[in-house]
């Protein structure tokens, strides 16, 4: 581990070496504050940096259709996996966790021509699996 700067409040964090390069670098406390894809501080942040890290709405809008691919293709698998029943706020939170996992590498300085490539692949695999 590295020491670095977190971008979004300035606190010096721990990073691991590989991760330095990144454009963008966000401690745990901002990202456990940023929390859902609607919070302002997090879009406030996102646009004070869309510079370093390209157009942040046209990314996060692929994210969140990635996103919403995975929870097509994975959510029943997950309830299966884990003995539990569907609801809608159960599928609401897998939809987010994909969404913020993205998010966060999207960050990290993931490009669109890999997103496109993503949801491409996402959507193939679905209707892989839909068509056996």
């Amino acid at each position: 581990m590295k020491k670095t700067t977190c971008t979004y409040c300035k606190k010096e964090m721990d990073c691991p070496k590989k991760m330095l390069a990144a454009k963008v670098h966000i401690c745990d406390d901002c990202m456990k504050s940023f929390g859902e894809k609607d919070n302002p501080n997090l879009i406030k942040f996102l646009k004070g940096i869309e510079k370093e890290i390209g157009n942040v709405g046209k990314k996060f809008d692929k994210c969140d259709k990635i996103a919403k691919e995975i929870t097509k293709m994975e959510f029943n698998l997950f309830l299966e996996n884990n003995n539990l029943k569907e609801t809608k706020e159960l599928r609401k939170a897998f939809a987010e966790g994909s969404f913020s996992t993205l998010t966060f590498i999207t960050i990290g300085g993931m490009d669109e021509e890999f997103l496109d490539s993503l949801l491409e692949a996402t959507k193939e695999v679905r209707l892989h699996k839909q068509n056996k």
